[in-house]
């Protein structure tokens, strides 16, 4: 009795024990469990905290977005308002000049004239037999004073008119000589400068001269035209002397034929 006694209370004992153990053991499952809860709760607490961090810096993020973009429009802004203000002083300026344009009409050019008087020596050559009966010969010369005046057109155009007349009459005459009673002409003068001094024009136009030999005359008219060559002496604001000469041929034709040499002063000035 004594060996079963003690046998019982050492599985009482045992089962005491084990009992005790697995109380220990769910206790400790149990406080596991209410760790892996709490962590588990303080996970989610951690996500809020994070993503509460996540919008602060949206927000953040947001709130320097919008920043930006005030401040770009306020630049934009800005910047347009300058431009419209550059426009504006662009626009003033424009008028300025348009009034200016307007306010200062172009003034009148004056007009370029000259004046001149020549010494003429002429030769008249007949090739008509009833010329040549009339007058004597086939050869006679003259001299006679002759003026002018023209006017600029252009620049190197000028229109010019010439009257002239014999310095003796018929009476004074010798055998080879005819009188000039009465010379006029008509030219248009394109010019040219050489070497900056010397003006050089041609003259063409229309002449016309009435010769005379004691008991004979003629005229002879038509077409003409010549040479000038003039170089200035004095020069000054308002005027210009020049001194010069050329040669014309004043009417060229199978009967006759009329040419001629000259000198003489010119002087230019405006009005």
């Amino acid at each position: 009795m004594n060996k079963l006694t003690c046998l019982a209370a050492g599985l009482l004992l045992c089962n005491a024990v084990f009992a005790q153990d697995d109380g220990d053991t769910q206790a400790g499952n149990s406080f596991a469990d209410i760790n892996a809860a709490d962590q588990s709760s303080d996970t989610p607490d951690a996500n809020s905290f994070s993503s509460d961090t996540q919008d602060a810096n949206r927000f953040t993020s947001d709130t320097s977005d919008a920043n930006r973009f005030t401040s770009d429009t306020s630049d934009a802004n800005s910047f347009a308002s300058d431009g419209s203000d550059a426009n504006s002083f662009g626009d003033g300026f424009d008028d300025s000049g348009t009034s200016g344009d307007e306010a200062a009409p172009e003034e009148a050019q004056p007009w370029a004239l000259y004046a001149g008087a020549d010494v003429v020596w002429t030769t008249a050559s007949f090739s008509s037999q009833a010329l040549i009966d009339a007058f004597g010969g086939d050869r006679f010369d003259s001299r006679m004073y002759r003026v002018r005046a023209g006017l600029r057109l252009f620049d190197a155009i000028g229109l010019e008119a010439q009257l002239g007349a014999g310095d003796s009459g018929v009476g004074e005459l010798a055998a080879d000589e005819f009188s000039t009673e009465r010379f006029y002409a008509v030219y248009f003068v394109p010019t040219g400068v050489l070497l900056d001094l010397i003006e050089v024009g041609a003259s063409i136009g229309y002449a016309h001269v009435d010769l005379e030999r004691p008991g004979a005359s003629e005229a002879i008219n038509g077409a003409s035209f010549g040479v000038n060559v003039e170089i200035p002496v004095y020069t000054s604001d308002a005027l210009e002397l020049r001194i010069g000469g050329g040669a014309a041929t004043y009417r060229a034709q199978p009967s006759a034929r009329i040419y001629g040499y000259h000198a003489g002063l010119r002087l230019d000035f405006r009005v």
